[in-house]
């Protein structure tokens, strides 16, 4: 499958000298930036969001085109800046094989042990090696339409669109504004429907059905491809982590990015239906459906 690593609500604290020590700082994050350099990488993003004061969640995703060697490795840097200095000094570096550092106990420097361990924690990283590249396709994919409903007087607006950027990748854009605040046993239902080429009526692939609440604070979804849409619709919106879900905001998921690289290599040719059914108080209030395909790759 395909190496993606996910690092979701990679919470970063930093503490002084003990878990009840006081601090005397507060803890800042100025910007993040991933950078990509030769074929090796297909894809590579990332984004940080502040969820409040000296806490921040750091999302990353990447794929490679082939399996890394054996002797891959990292090289860590922490440069620093006093106040009354003029030019940075190195305070820490560590260089590791990656294959090592994945199944040995602990870092050599604390600080990188706590990020580790909660990138180990957060993310689809394996604990040992190898870290795979993405395998050869052999099909394509399309979207045909999406559709948004809305149902009784709990939505005030609801809009979506999306639009292909290119060959396998499309983007989804969905606003939604309600009357009034979620009740906290507002729920949804994810079906997917499939009809292979040689079957004339679709059959029922996968169903999930969750506690919007409970859904925001896990943060894993028991389908595969649902945590990924899950995923990339946290990182792509201004939904809240935790509930509530308020009346009166427009929430918004902007840019979120359905491609072929959400599915695994040996995914069959079939048309699909996608459709995300919510409720409040057992009534149905918005569907958002996504109609598509799977093609053959014409070699």
């Amino acid at each position: 499958m395909p190496c993606r690593l996910l690092l979701l609500l990679m919470v970063i604290k930093f503490l002084g000298p003990g878990e009840t020590a006081k601090r005397r700082f507060n803890f800042l994050i100025h910007n993040v930036t991933c950078l990509k350099f030769g074929d090796l990488v297909r894809k590579l993003e990332c984004n940080f969001q502040k969820l409040e004061t000296n806490r921040y969640s750091l999302n990353m995703s990447g794929f490679l085109q082939r399996q890394l060697s054996k002797d891959a490795e990292f090289l860590g840097m922490i440069h620093i800046k006093p106040a009354k200095r003029m030019t940075p000094i190195k305070f820490a570096e560590v260089r590791l094989k990656i294959c090592e550092t994945l199944t040995m106990p602990a870092l050599p420097i604390p600080i990188a042990k706590t990020i580790f361990n909660e990138i180990m924690t957060k993310s689809n990283a394996p604990f040992s090696c190898p870290i795979k590249g993405t395998a050869k396709r052999h099909f394509n994919f399309l979207i045909h339409n999406v559709t948004c409903l809305k149902f009784g007087a709990l939505v005030r607006t609801f809009e979506c669109n999306f639009r292909k950027l290119q060959t396998n990748r499309y983007y989804v854009n969905i606003s939604v504004v309600l009357e009034r605040q979620l009740s906290k046993d507002a729920e949804f239902l994810g079906v997917i429907h499939i009809k292979p080429a040689k079957r004339i009526t679709p059959l029922k692939f996968a169903e999930v059905r969750l506690k919007i609440c409970e859904t925001l604070t896990m943060q894993a979804l028991p389908i595969p491809i649902a945590k990924t849409i899950f995923n990339e619709i946290m990182t792509k919106s201004n939904f809240p982590f935790t509930c509530p879900i308020k009346g009166n905001v427009s929430y918004k998921i902007t840019d979120l990015e359905l491609s072929s690289e959400m599915f695994p290599s040996y995914t069959i040719i079939v048309d699909f239906n996608f459709t995300l059914n919510f409720y409040d108080l057992q009534k149905k209030f918005i569907s958002v459906a996504v109609q598509g395909a799977t093609v053959p790759i014409k070699f």
